[in-house]
């Protein structure tokens, strides 16, 4: 939740401008940084955070390039996934040396990417991950072969709906991102929230949760709507 709300915060005290606010706003980044920090066992948190000052940052210097470059890398993503995943995470070797939850990650992306291919054009179906009822095991550990969600959006999107809900969701991402870096133009700050906001949040549904999850769902309304209120309004926005 607070890698998803303090672009905005940190964003809304920018756009007000004045040196106290673009010191409590860099404050408010170090004092979520740190609150991620001491979170045990939450790597996906710190690395989506982590990339999200990194867009904030970038989005500043450069704000509309940022913004679709941001948008339009998870759009690619979103459609190469499948097959670059195995590609680049296929060495069985890594699964003796990583983590165990990352090695649990790489066999569950591993057995989605091969299921993804017995039905490519229109996938699995809806919430077909939570009936896989094969087994892995990983690191000596059994376990489900897919524990309710692929732990990645992109994955999902092609498990379940296939290259057509791929195709569609990529195409959102791609519009989306240069209709709000139109629409926000002149707006240094909420630019850079907003990109923030997608790198962060992008990297970690990639990482971890399920889409259809309804605290997760909340959370991405709530940024956005915060992301909104940043904005300055106008006849098209």
């Amino acid at each position: 939740m607070l890698t998803a709300v303090t672009w905005a915060a940190a964003a809304g005290l920018l756009a007000l401008g004045g040196p106290i606010r673009v010191i409590c706003a860099i404050s408010a980044l170090a004092v979520t940084g740190a609150i991620v920090a001491i979170q045990p066992e939450q790597t996906s948190n710190w690395l989506g955070y982590g990339v999200g000052v990194a867009a904030f940052v970038a989005a500043l210097t450069v704000p509309r390039f940022a913004l679709i470059a941001v948008t339009s890398g998870l759009a690619a993503w979103m459609l190469a996934a499948p097959f670059v995943t195995p590609l680049v995470l296929g060495d069985p070797t890594l699964l003796d040396t990583l983590p165990y939850s990352w090695a649990a990650r790489i066999g569950i992306w591993d057995y989605v990417c091969a299921e993804i291919l017995q039905a490519p054009i229109i996938g699995h179906g809806l919430d077909a991950a939570r009936l896989v009822e094969e087994r892995m095991i990983i690191q000596g550990v059994e376990s489900s072969a897919v524990p309710a969600h692929p732990h990645s959006a992109s994955l999902q999107i092609w498990f379940e709906t296939g290259a057509i809900g791929a195709a569609l969701a990529a195409a959102s991402l791609l519009v989306g991102g240069w209709t709000l870096a139109h629409r926000l133009r002149g707006q240094r700050a909420a630019l850079a929230g907003v990109t923030a906001a997608f790198a962060s949040l992008g990297l970690s549904a990639n990482l971890s949760y399920s889409l259809w999850q309804e605290w997760w769902t909340a959370t991405l309304l709530l940024a956005g709507a915060l992301l909104v209120a940043v904005a300055k309004p106008s006849h098209d926005f």
